[in-house]
């Protein structure tokens, strides 16, 4: 007979076996072992004699207390009583929380013991090797479990399961609402008011992701910064009666702004305006006076910190001279004997600056080889004869006029000379000489002066024939904004040069899209040949080059835009290199000294030269030859003045300057330095220098620029 086979006794792996499956140790698992795990029941879990004692006690003693509160309260209870009855109360309550506890530990043990049985390698260990290979092996090989360690291995399985589980998925249990009062009350008086506090802050925190997180951190990063300003506020200074704005740039969470002048807050009102505009902060005081000046400064300030901004604001007032007449404190005459000069000398003042006339007799005395007249600060204005005589002598009258009256001084000048007597037979062959060189050069210039006065008066025919032709009516005059007016920067100046040079016309013209053209005795200049039209931007040039007795004439720019037109004029002549008369070498009549127009910002240098055939003109600074352009000019006047403007002076244009004369006979030179002082020296002239700056958008020149030269 063959034998039996015993039959296989179907068994649950260890829970050891299961946690080696689940993360793939072991061996390889069948899907019917899967299937038959699920299918089988799980019996409860056993309890042992001592938890269940336990619970039976708990059971009675809770029973107990039921119908102590249930028996109603006797009758005549005084207070003593009722101590007793609560205080008996309370001691059982604490021994029912003791008996629970002492309950709670037990079953803590217990199941600390039973995982070190099952964590055990000697006898768990081994088992649950060989129950991998009995149960999924070998099929034919047989393994027998005992039933007790069979049924306690599922019962192990699910106390753990329900120990791992949470409170939000347990069936009996539901997360408490944070503003459900009745049952917080309730754990607070099982658990604890501390226990019940924490607990219920838990419930209220919410549950958000890591880009919440992240954007919730950042915003407190955020709130957490300083205020602090990214551009400060800068000194100003400004004109009364303008506007002042101050602006200045800040960052930061949630910033507080105030501003203040001298330590006062400001608020808006009809002079101050306070603008924030995505953090630029802006100041604006309007029409402003002396009393707004001082120091302004902005607040900022948040939560974290308080930072601040002060600037320096300088109001300035122009202070206008009053119209006042001309007044003449003395005149005086002296003579230089080495140039043969006679000079007279006196001091006018008056407001706006007279205008200057000399008459001799009834005849007024015009620029030319004979006079000159020149006008120096102070109000000193003189008038040079060159090479006095006998005709010489005679009362001089000198005019100052101006808008609020005019006034006149008398000077009586006597030249005495020694009259030659000729002898019959003896003839003075050297004071002939003379006297025909002086006639011819007095010929000579006033040939000039006429051709000068003959284009005058043929122009102004030609304006009065066009008038008569044409007769314009008086129509009401265009009102035309400051801003859109042309004005000349620079006018041209009267000028002559020697025949074969090169001569350059410079007129600068101030506002907005000028078109610039040229005219000469009342033609347009065409270009071409030894003609440039040089002009750019601002400024309108016209250069001639070699040029002759045919370039002399009256030259004239145009400056024209939509809005306005303006011109300037000036005569120039060419003379030749050779002239008739007695020749001489070349000699300075009035020394090298510089002169500052502050209407035009311009620095002349000038002086008088004599020579015959005349002087040949060149400068030289710091013993380099001047660079002559559009800013520095160099002119030559037909009595013998030659000029060298500068136009905006520098301190890079301080140094020693040299003008040298030149004819075939020899040559002479004069030095001058000059220094170029832009420190403020007044109140006044720091005012103007203020004007000058905004004007010309802060340029670094100045317009109360000074020339203090020493010869």
């Amino acid at each position: 007979s063959s034998p039996k086979k015993k039959e296989k006794k179907e068994k649950s792996p260890s829970p050891k076996l299961t946690l080696k499956l689940e993360i793939g140790g072991g061996q390889k698992a069948s899907k019917k072992m899967f299937e038959q795990q699920q299918q089988q029941a799980k019996p409860p879990p056993k309890k042992s004699k001592m938890v269940l004692q336990m619970e039976e006690q708990a059971k009675a003693a809770a029973k107990a207390a039921e119908e102590a509160a249930a028996r109603a309260k006797p009758k005549g209870e005084t207070f003593e009583e009722r101590q007793k009855r609560l205080q008996a109360e309370k001691e059982e309550q604490e021994r029912l929380e003791a008996e629970q506890r002492a309950q709670e530990e037990a079953e803590a043990e217990a199941e600390a013991e039973a995982e070190e049985d099952e964590e055990d390698p000697s006898n768990v260990g081994e088992e649950g090797e060989e129950g991998t290979e009995a149960g999924y092996g070998d099929e034919d090989q047989e393994q027998e479990y005992p039933e007790d360690e069979i049924e306690a291995e599922p019962e192990e399985d699910t106390k753990k399961k329900e120990k791992r589980r949470g409170s939000d998925s347990s069936d009996d249990f539901v997360r408490p609402d944070p503003h459900e009062e009745e049952r917080w009350q309730r754990i607070a008086a099982v658990e604890g008011e501390e226990f019940m506090q924490q607990m219920r802050k838990y419930s209220q925190a919410k549950r958000i992701s890591e880009k919440e997180r992240d954007a919730d951190w950042q915003r407190r990063r955020e709130q957490a910064r300083n205020p602090k300003f990214i551009n400060f506020l800068s000194d100003r200074a400004v004109e009364a009666g303008q506007s002042v704005r101050l602006a200045c740039a800040v960052d930061g969470p949630e910033l507080s702004v105030k501003w203040y002048h001298n330590r006062k807050q400001l608020e808006r009102d009809g002079c101050h305006r306070i603008i924030n505009n995505n953090n630029i902060l802006v100041l604006e005081v309007l029409n402003t006076t002396i009393l707004d000046s001082g120091e302004y400064s902005c607040v900022i300030s948040n939560q974290n910190d308080e930072t601040s901004s002060s600037c320096i604001v300088t109001i300035y007032e122009i202070f206008k001279d009053e119209p006042k007449p001309p007044s003449i404190q003395y005149i005086k005459e002296y003579y230089h004997l080495r140039d043969d000069e006679l000079t007279i000398e006196c001091h006018v003042h008056g407001y706006p600056r007279p205008v200057i006339t000399w008459w001799r007799g009834c005849f007024q005395v015009k620029p030319s080889y004979k006079f000159t007249m020149l006008e120096e600060a102070h109000g000193v204005c003189k008038l040079l004869i060159y090479k006095p005589g006998n005709k010489d002598g005679g009362i001089y009258t000198m005019k100052a006029i101006n808008s609020s009256g005019e006034a006149q001084i008398n000077h009586t000048v006597e030249v005495a000379r020694n009259l030659h007597y000729h002898v019959p037979g003896i003839f003075h062959a050297r004071d002939k000489i003379q006297l025909d060189s002086l006639k011819q050069a007095k010929k000579a210039m006033e040939a000039a002066l006429k051709s000068k006065a003959d284009s005058d008066q043929r122009r102004a025919e030609a304006e009065e024939e066009q008038a008569r032709l044409h007769p314009v009516k008086a129509t009401p005059e265009r009102l035309v904004p400051a801003k859109q007016k042309l004005a000349f920067a620079t006018q041209l100046r009267d000028r002559m040069a020697l025949e074969g040079s090169t001569i350059k016309f410079v007129a600068t013209v101030i506002g907005p899209d000028p078109n610039t053209r040229w005219m000469k005795d009342d033609k347009w200049v065409v270009v071409g040949g030894n003609i440039k039209n040089l002009s750019e931007e601002g400024k309108a040039i016209l250069e001639v080059g070699n040029v002759t007795s045919a370039d002399s004439g009256v030259y004239k720019c145009v400056a024209k835009n939509d809005l306005s037109e303006i011109e300037t004029s000036c005569y120039f002549k060419v003379y030749a290199a050779q002239a008739d008369g007695d020749e001489s070498e070349p000699i300075f009549a009035l020394p090298l000294r510089d002169v500052y127009h502050a209407s035009q910002n311009d620095l002349i240098l000038d002086t008088k030269v004599r020579g015959n055939p005349r002087p040949e003109i060149s400068w030289t600074k710091d013993q380099i030859p001047v660079v002559l352009d559009d800013r520095v000019v160099q002119i030559e006047h037909l009595d013998g003045i030659c000029e060298l403007i500068i136009n905006k002076p520098t301190i890079n244009d301080n140094g020693i300057y040299v003008c040298t004369a030149k004819n075939k006979l020899g040559s002479q030179s004069t030095t001058h330095t000059v220094v170029v002082d832009t420190t403020h020296t007044s109140r006044r002239s720091s005012i103007l220098s203020a004007i000058a700056i905004q004007e010309g958008g802060g340029g670094g020149e100045s317009a109360d620029a000074k020339a203090k030269g020493k010869k």
